[in-house]
């Protein structure tokens, strides 16, 4: 009768070592998956103006992003924005202004992939080009990370996340490029919105101009 129950319990104690083998397989997979739709991002932005001339070097933001949200943070850490790709919408918000103001997709873009690719931080990334009416951009996009992140004005244009982007603008042009990808979990706090007043784009630049 011992040997019997001895049986039982050898195969009770190898059922349950089966299904916590099987728990710990499923949450590796799960934890890796989610990693690769969240992490961090260093961007480096420059401004040139019409001539050539760099006005505004050396600058840069961190990018904290997990699947179709992220949140911009620039070097004073008192303004950043974020956006939902799912919803096309995002806010830039100015801490030391106590306001926020909503920013968007623009309309009627015209995006036109080409078949020039390159590596970037590590990731392969295509080349598009995004024309609009007074708008006009270039940009590098990867599909290797399983999340969403573009500049405001291509929101919900393209999928993917773009590592390189140059816009063309009347007064100046603006590149930005990632220097540095680490992917991680990110915490869903990040992505939520502050307490701030919501003003207008007129409003914005009417304080600005106060100050």
């Amino acid at each position: 009768m011992p040997s019997y129950f001895n049986s039982i319990q050898n195969r009770i104690d190898m059922y349950c070592l089966r299904k916590l083998l099987l728990i710990s397989v499923y949450c590796f997979f799960v934890l890796a998956l989610n990693a690769q739709s969240s992490g961090v991002i260093q961007f480096e932005l420059e401004t040139f103006m019409p001539k050539g001339e760099v006005s505004m070097g050396g600058m840069k933001y961190e990018l904290f992003f997990s699947k179709d949200r992220s949140r911009e943070v620039y070097n004073d850490k008192q303004r950043f924005s974020i956006a939902n790709y799912a919803d096309r919408e995002g806010y830039a918000c100015m801490t030391d202004l106590s306001v926020m103001v909503k920013i968007g997709a623009l309309e009627n873009l015209n995006i036109l992939y080409t078949n020039e690719t390159k590596q970037i931080a590590g990731y392969l990334c295509r080349k598009a080009v995004a024309t609009g009416e007074t708008f006009s951009a270039e940009f590098y996009i990867t599909n290797q990370i399983k999340a969403n992140y573009t500049p405001a004005a291509l929101m919900g244009w393209v999928e993917g996340v773009v590592l390189e982007y140059k816009e063309y603008g009347a007064m100046a042009t603006s590149h930005i490029v990632a220097s540095q990808i680490e992917l991680t979990a990110v915490s869903d706090t990040l992505f939520e919105l502050p307490q701030l007043r919501t003003v207008t784009k007129v409003e914005l630049v009417q304080l600005l101009n106060k100050r």
